[in-house]
């Protein structure tokens, strides 16, 4: 396979920027149905894209980036995963800007990805570096806002500040109601996390 791709994308910028786009929303299909065993035989040929693409700067070359990563990294290859998150922050800090949506996204990501490998102290400025950039460029009532403010609970509560996530969590769930209403399944992942970090709290009292 990897002969016959190269051979086609060896015929000039429009093949290539075909067989990446194609490559994009068949990872993300993948990525999304939420296991990842089934993007194991594309991942070679996602290496390869990747390859090429990562001597250029543009927004799609982030995208393949990240969905290498997010791929490797939900098969638990966290390391592997981090170049591809780091380079896909690197690109997108580059060229839509440090306070882009996109780019809050990937801050967002490398945030995720230190915080399953343990960094949570070195999550932590990935984190408010995102939040900052959806409330400022989003608002602060934006379901991109809500999982800024979500995630930054999530990373208190583990780090051991439950009061510190709780008024990160208290946002994110009036966000969610007010946009989405109370039966939105995101709105209950949120009030749960709400309902769990009280409890806790009442548990240590």
């Amino acid at each position: 396979m990897h002969r016959l791709l190269a051979a086609f994308v060896g015929q000039g910028a429009e093949a290539v920027d075909a067989v990446e786009r194609a490559a994009i929303s068949e990872a993300y299909r993948l990525n999304v149905a939420g296991d990842p065993r089934m993007l194991l035989v594309w991942q070679s040929h996602l290496r390869h894209l990747m390859d090429r693409a990562s001597r250029r700067l543009d927004n799609q070359s982030a995208t393949l980036a990240t969905n290498l990563g997010y791929h490797l990294q939900a098969m638990g290859d966290l390391a592997g995963a981090r170049p591809y998150v780091e380079r896909a922050l690197a690109i997108r800090e580059e060229v839509l800007g440090p306070c882009h949506p996109d780019t809050a996204n990937s801050l967002n990501n490398l945030g995720v990805l230190l915080r399953a490998s343990g960094d949570l102290a070195g999550a932590r400025p990935y984190y408010e570096r995102a939040l900052a950039i959806c409330e400022e460029a989003l608002g602060p009532r934006h379901p991109d806002t809500a999982r800024s403010l979500n995630n930054l609970g999530m990373l208190l509560q583990a780090m051991g500040d439950s009061a510190g996530a709780r008024p990160y969590y208290e946002r994110a769930l009036a966000i969610a109601e007010e946009r989405s209403g109370s039966e939105h399944p995101q709105t209950r992942i949120y009030r749960g996390n709400l309902a769990g970090l009280l409890a806790k709290m009442g548990d240590s009292e």
